[in-house]
């Protein structure tokens, strides 16, 4: 499976759960605890926190819980960082998903993953 179809899938998972968890809704979860029981396999860590960085850039997800800081200065998802599907992500399930192009995000993907790697 590509990055995108596994995003997709991720998202599908997210959406799905959003609509049966309160605790989800009202607090969010921790990205590794949400990728873990989705079951999609994004990599390792770096690779994972990566893949909700996509989605939080596409506004699919927002962070919650930030203790001071606005949602919108949110750059970056990190492990202790917890999150729920956006209203745009919501809806992206409704839409069949917002048009997003392959080769774009998984470049973003690489790009990302390796910034991770130079340092």
């Amino acid at each position: 499976m590509d990055s995108v179809g596994k995003l997709k899938k991720f998202m599908k998972f997210l959406c799905k759960k959003y609509e049966t968890d309160d605790i989800l809704r009202s607090y969010g979860e921790g990205p590794w605890q949400l990728i873990e029981e989705s079951g999609v396999d994004f990599g390792d860590a770096r690779a994972q926190l990566a893949a909700m960085d996509i989605l939080l850039h596409q506004n699919l997800i927002e962070a919650v819980d930030l203790q001071g800081v606005k949602r919108e200065e949110v750059k970056r998802i990190w492990p202790s960082t917890k999150i729920r599907p956006s209203y745009k992500g919501l809806q992206s399930r409704q839409q069949n998903w917002p048009k997003i192009v392959s080769a774009v995000a998984e470049g973003v993907t690489k790009g990302i993953i390796k910034g991770f790697t130079q340092k």
